[in-house]
């Protein structure tokens, strides 16, 4: 067994574990809180849209406004944490946090973004992942502890119109902001060996798979999805976080880059 599978197992072990301790309220919203400080402090310091020549060229170009607001968000971030490297936004949802990414994938299971013991951990970045040079798909985990916290709102994009309504997901890193489209959820069972999707092996296109394949796999098992077409070049985003339909179960989002 691979170190990615093994990640895998571990993943839900600790998620089974930290929704005990947070309902046994030892664990912190840390980083819902400091995410919602960082949006304050930036909305404060916005110039104010009764000075029209100043929203000019925002009106004129809205993605030019978000991403002036998400650098400036990631900045705050970088400045409580070093390994902070981008900042994800689903809009219409709860989920604006920072993402961390550390040099293994189990670190950020449960250290919060001040990296400090913590069962809800953090919204983290594939360790394999690297923004700079650029992968075919990026991976993100978080858990899903509670109903207003970290990645627990993916659970919604179970239901078709929640999906086809919030199917927007925004990520800045790199000092760029980029723009994904949800594809296809769905739910796996990890317990069942034989129908396992490995989902977080795929990070750059080879001889054996390629963003189409890994897409089409995606949609086959979706229990939501539209009918976007998927290249073999196209640039994926794939979040995932804890599901309960079974011990160990896990809902897996897919989107790409608009």
């Amino acid at each position: 067994m691979n170190k990615k599978k093994i990640i895998s197992l571990l993943v839900l072990a600790i998620c089974a574990i930290g929704l005990i301790y947070y309902r046994n309220n030892t664990a912190t919203d840390a980083n819902k809180k400091l995410s919602q400080q960082i949006t304050e402090k930036v909305e404060k310091e916005a110039p104010k849209k009764e000075n029209p020549a100043v929203f000019q060229e925002e009106e004129e170009n809205e993605a030019v406004s978000r991403e002036t607001i998400y650098g400036k968000k990631l900045k705050e971030a970088q400045k409580i944490n070093d390994e902070t490297v981008a900042w994800l936004t689903l809009p219409g949802t709860l989920i604006d946090y920072p993402v961390t990414q550390a040099k293994d994938n189990d670190f950020y299971l449960d250290h919060n973004i001040y990296k400090k013991k913590d069962p809800v951990g953090s919204i983290y970045l594939d360790y394999e992942n690297d923004l700079k040079k650029g992968n075919n798909n990026l991976i993100l985990y978080g858990h899903s502890l509670a109903t207003d916290n970290m990645f627990s709102c993916l659970l919604k994009y179970k239901d078709q119109n929640y999906f086809d309504s919030n199917n927007t997901i925004y990520l800045f890193g790199n000092g760029k902001l980029e723009e994904y489209k949800a594809v296809a959820g769905f739910v796996m069972d990890m317990a069942k060996k034989d129908q396992v999707f490995h989902f977080n092996e795929f990070i750059n296109a080879d001889d054996q798979i390629n963003t189409r394949d890994y897409a089409e796999e995606a949609k086959k098992r979706a229990v939501v999805k539209n009918d976007i077409e998927i290249g073999e070049k196209d640039q994926l985003i794939t979040l995932s976080t804890c599901s309960y339909e079974y011990n160990d179960a896990r809902f897996v989002l897919v989107g790409v880059k608009k």
